[in-house]
């Protein structure tokens, strides 16, 4: 009989501004009662192992929002990236906005075995084809600083270059390791967590602009001559435009 083989490619790497490397891929070993081992197996452990390949996020939850994660394909998702049972694939971030340049081709070894299903011999190999690599705008040293600063605290960092619109920085907090989900581990206490680490209040919180907002009107006012130093407003609560009124919600919810 002849036995096939996946070899797993090798997902991209993704790269901060300045080529820092974000992610690496580490092998998986698999041992025949479940248990897995990463990138190392110790040496106590016995018995034939089935090896694998997967994704080490380097600096854990300074960039889990930005980059996201990888996990396994389920049934939806092989159907949909016509993938084969065991596949990973990204799940959020740039991991999933880039799935397609990022994940590789996988190879096989096909091996002729007896009737007792023992390797006699390797008939041939298909080899892997790695991924493509990413470079991104954002900044490691920026995302360390704004994980610091939002320690303990909910709220996000977001740090663009106006002249280019690059994101530098995008961190959201509380943030997570997603190493925790390549591992499996601690996902109870995650997923119970009031917090929300997984939620990313950048790009998924909606958020009213606030009074900030009047700095951008006023200038846009000024710039186009709508308004000048001897213009006078008479503030009534409601501003109509059209058929359309916008009610100030202090007037509306207070009276002032």
């Amino acid at each position: 009989r002849i036995r096939e083989t996946r070899i797993f490619a090798p997902r991209g790497i993704i790269y901060d501004r300045n080529k820092n490397p974000l992610v690496r891929n580490i092998p998986t070993f698999k041992m025949p009662d479940g248990t897995v081992f990463y990138e190392n197996i110790p040496a106590t452990a016995g018995g034939k192992f089935t090896e694998s390949i997967t994704r080490d996020y380097i600096y854990k939850e300074d960039n889990a929002h930005a980059i996201g994660f990888v996990s396994e394909a389920n049934e939806q998702e092989i159907k949909s990236h016509k993938l084969t049972l065991g596949s990973t694939l990204g799940k959020t971030g740039i991991e999933k906005a880039y799935d397609d340049i990022l994940r590789g081709t996988d190879g096989k070894t096909l091996h002729e075995v007896d009737a007792f299903g023992q390797e006699v011999r390797v008939l041939g190999n298909v080899d892997p084809v790695a991924g493509n690599n990413l470079i991104l705008s954002i900044d490691k040293d920026l995302q360390h600083i704004a994980g610091k600063e939002l320690e303990g605290k909910k709220g996000i960092v977001l740090a663009e270059n106006p002249k280019t619109g690059e994101v530098l920085a995008l961190f959201s907090s509380p943030s997570f390791d997603p190493n925790n989900i390549i591992r499996n581990e601690n996902l109870e206490k995650l997923f119970a967590d009031k917090n929300q680490p997984f939620f990313n209040r950048v790009i998924t919180g909606l958020y009213p602009p606030g009074s900030t907002f009047k700095i951008i009107t006023a200038i846009a006012a000024l710039e186009s001559a709508a308004i000048n130093k001897n213009t006078k407003i008479e503030d009534t609560g409601v501003l109509s435009v059209g058929r359309f009124t916008f009610g100030n919600w202090y007037f509306l919810e207070y009276g002032k």
